[in-house]
C-alpha cells in the first residue's frame, strides 16, 4: 500500500535535514521511489537544507543587540504622551498660549 502525498508531505522537511526517525526515512524513501512530484520536493528541500547550512552564524551578541532594540522600540512605542521628557515642551506650549492670551485680552481692552 502506497502512502499518499499529504501523509508523506510533514515527513520531508525532517528527512531532508537528516534528521528523520528510521521509520519515517524509510516510508519517505518508498514514497519517493515511486512519486516524481515528492522526489522532487525532497531534493528541493535538501538543497534548501544545504544552502542554509552554508550561511554563516551571526556574530556572538548580534541577536542580544536586536532583542534589545526592538524591546526598547516597543516600550517607546506604549510610553505615555505625558511622560516627563515631554514636559518642557508641554510648559513652553502652555506659557505661550497665556501670552497670546493675554495680548489678545489687552488689545481687546484697550480697543485697538
Amino acid at each position: 500500500m502506497m502512502v499518499s502525498c499529504t501523509d508523506i508531505e510533514p515527513l520531508l522537511s525532517d528527512y531532508a535535514d537528516g534528521i528523520a526517525d528510521e521509520r519515517a526515512r524509510r516510508i519517505v524513501e518508498r514514497h519517493v521511489q515511486l512519486c516524481t512530484r515528492c522526489r522532487q520536493r525532497v531534493q528541493a528541500a535538501h538543497q534548501v537544507a544545504q544552502q542554509l547550512r552554508r550561511l554563516p552564524l551571526l556574530p556572538a551578541g548580534v541577536s542580544s543587540r536586536a532583542a534589545r532594540f526592538k524591546r526598547r522600540l516597543e516600550a517607546r512605542a506604549t510610553r505615555d504622551p505625558w511622560r516627563l521628557e515631554h514636559y518642557p515642551f508641554f510648559v513652553s506650549a502652555l506659557l505661550a498660549s497665556l501670552l497670546i492670551l493675554i495680548t489678545l485680552l489687552a488689545l481687546f481692552y484697550l480697543g485697538i
